[in-house]
């Protein structure tokens, strides 16, 4: 069921001794076809190593939906590499995905690579329930190995000599996908093998396979210590980041404050992106004079899928927030999750301990191990991150007293080489 071509790694700045490999490659897969999926779960169980690269779809829900993913998996036969590319179309409904989740749970228990993979995984754990703990991220080895520029175009240029396409802003939800739409969806993962297989020598070289493989790990992991907060960090409620917020009187924040509520809790109900319902702009005008805000409610041009009663419960929000700024919004109703897929390796764990502004002795220590890493990373000629991640060097600075195989981020290889220093620098030597 799956068409073979021959292909051939294309630049001539790529490191010789490239092995012989053919490609199958598929267009985007019906997810209806159940015997293509059938060989594509075959194929993915018995790869080494799969890239992959999604596209979504930010324009027709209230949240943004996978709408493709295209994976890319490679298996060896002795001397020759075996690759087969396939686009996933994820926008069926969900009874006619079952064939295509089964693929993606075989994906889920192999060793994955990605190129810069937080938003992937995010949008893959979020809506699919999927975890994936053997990665491998492309972006965090290049910039381990300290290369000026990590983004995916520039590297495929410097190391591979491709020019991928420019990043499209297409309509994913389109069926059949135009032809440039498809190539610009499978390019990226395309490629990545190739870009690993550049970038696979140094980081061996330079002795960081260890840390890697941790920074990956925390690539897709969303159990991560929450970032440091002080009184010049954004505000948490969204509404005050508002371009135009920060200009608003007190009573005008507490409007603005009901109307984004408003406006979110309705894209929810009608599964649109909530800009388009109200710009932020309008918002901001509305807020700006809360006494005249009733009037200009009634002026305004409203979305096609908002009537009247819309207009008079905005109108509500807007009195409410006026004379009730009290009054506690009602919760948000979540739609169910599909069930999730965790493999095995991913245990749950406790809450992280939440930091608080650093005092003068917390700064000291971060200043001593920002100047440690930068004097390490120079002799060692790796990038920072090799030497100390920033999320490990804040935890540091904030807990000195943690023992190190707790430090998030740090990993064994790290403290193999540096736990005699770092007790000399958390101590104030």
């Amino acid at each position: 069921m799956l068409r073979a071509m021959d292909h051939t790694p294309q630049g001539a700045t790529a490191p010789q001794g490239f092995a012989p490999l053919t490609l199958r490659e598929l267009s985007l897969v019906d997810p209806r076809n159940h015997q293509v999926l059938a060989d594509l779960h075959t194929v993915v169980a018995s790869s080494d190593l799969v890239a992959i690269a999604v596209e979504v779809d930010a324009r027709g829900g209230y949240k943004p939906r996978l709408a493709l993913l295209t994976l890319c998996a490679s298996r060896w036969d002795g001397a020759v590499e075996h690759r087969v590319l396939a686009t996933l179309d994820l926008l069926a409904e969900r009874p006619a995905l079952e064939a295509v989740f089964a693929v993606l749970r075989a994906l889920a228990l192999g060793r994955v690579l990605v190129h810069g993979g937080e938003h992937t995984f995010a949008i893959l754990r979020r809506q699919l329930g999927l975890r994936f703990p053997r990665v491998i991220d492309t972006q965090q080895a290049a910039a381990l190995i300290d290369l000026p520029r990590t983004g995916l175009r520039t590297l495929a240029l410097d190391l591979l000599g491709v020019v991928l396409p420019p990043v499209r802003s297409a309509d994913w939800t389109r069926r059949p996908l135009a032809d440039d739409d498809l190539a610009s969806a499978t390019a990226d993962a395309r490629h990545l093998l190739d870009l690993w297989r550049c970038l696979a020598p140094r980081i061996a070289e330079l002795d960081l396979d260890d840390e890697l493989a941790l920074a990956s790990r925390l690539v897709e992991d969303p159990y991560l210590p929450p970032l440091v907060r002080t009184d010049n960090t954004p505000d948490p409620k969204r509404f005050r980041q508002i371009d135009g917020a920060n200009r608003l009187p007190p009573e005008g924040l507490l409007v603005l404050a009901a109307l984004v509520q408003w406006r979110d809790q309705k894209a929810r109900e009608l599964d649109l992106p909530a800009i388009s319902l109200l710009s932020n702009a309008q918002l901001v005008d509305l807020a700006s004079a809360p006494d005249k805000a009733i009037v200009r409610i009634d002026l305004m041009r409203f979305h096609s899928r908002l009537v009247h009663t819309d207009r008079q419960s905005l109108r509500m929000a807007v009195v409410t927030a006026m004379n009730e700024p009290e009054e506690q919004a009602p919760p948000h109703t979540t739609t169910p999750m599909p069930p999730a897929f965790t493999p095995p390796g991913l245990e749950s764990r406790p809450p992280w301990v939440k930091k608080g502004p650093p005092d003068k002795a917390t700064r000291a220590r971060m200043v001593r191990l920002k100047a440690f890493r930068q004097a390490e990373a120079a002799r060692r000629t790796v990038g920072l991150q090799a030497v100390l991640p920033a999320i490990a060097l804040e935890h540091l600075a904030f807990f000195p007293d943690t023992p190190l195989t707790d430090v998030p981020g740090l990993g064994r290889r790290r403290i193999e080489r540096y736990a005699a220093v770092l007790a000399e620098l958390l101590a104030g030597a």
